[in-house]
């Protein structure tokens, strides 16, 4: 079996993913102005440094967005642009569907809280520490290893959550 589940994006992370994009577009767009416009070195120095700045963030930025999930007979793995996160069940020590409650009232500790999904490490008082690879708020999972805990949403979760008890 290797089966592949696509994220389904939530209404609220579209918006907020094309707003980030106007912003960032938008702040470009003034600073290339600001380059052509002035004869102060310091200045267009300035403008393009900041550039450079706004375009490497936005690109690390959307390499986290995470795009499906892939499930075999020895590990889950979650795919992002750029990159991926593999939890062998080997070092599973559960997995359990939640509630989008359960993340309620998380604090991002390197984290994007909706441009390009919800990607990063979040805390909270239920779960501490956890990574969450998410493009939406509901059809969550979590999966708790002995160092780590990771959510993230599925719209199959109740088959891939049974899947993979019966393989842990």
């Amino acid at each position: 079996m290797n089966e592949r589940i696509f994220f389904e994006w939530s209404n609220d992370t579209i918006v907020t993913t094309i707003i980030y994009a106007i912003i960032i577009i938008a702040s470009l767009l003034y600073l290339y102005k600001e380059y052509i416009d002035t004869d102060s070195r310091l200045k267009r120095i300035g403008a393009v440094t900041i550039a450079i700045f706004l375009v490497i963030a936005n690109i690390y930025l959307m390499s986290m967005t995470p795009l499906y999930v892939k499930y075999n007979q020895t590990e889950i793995c979650i795919k992002n642009i750029i990159g991926r996160k593999v939890i062998p069940y080997s070092e599973i020590i559960s997995i359990e569907c939640i509630e989008p409650a359960v993340i309620g009232r998380s604090t991002r500790r390197m984290a994007s809280d909706g441009a390009g999904g919800y990607v990063g490490l979040f805390n909270n008082k239920t779960l501490g520490n956890y990574y969450m690879y998410a493009t939406q708020h509901s059809e969550l999972v979590l999966i708790t290893t002995n160092d780590k805990k990771v959510v993230f949403n599925c719209h199959k979760r109740d088959d891939l959550v049974e899947y993979i008890k019966d393989k842990i």
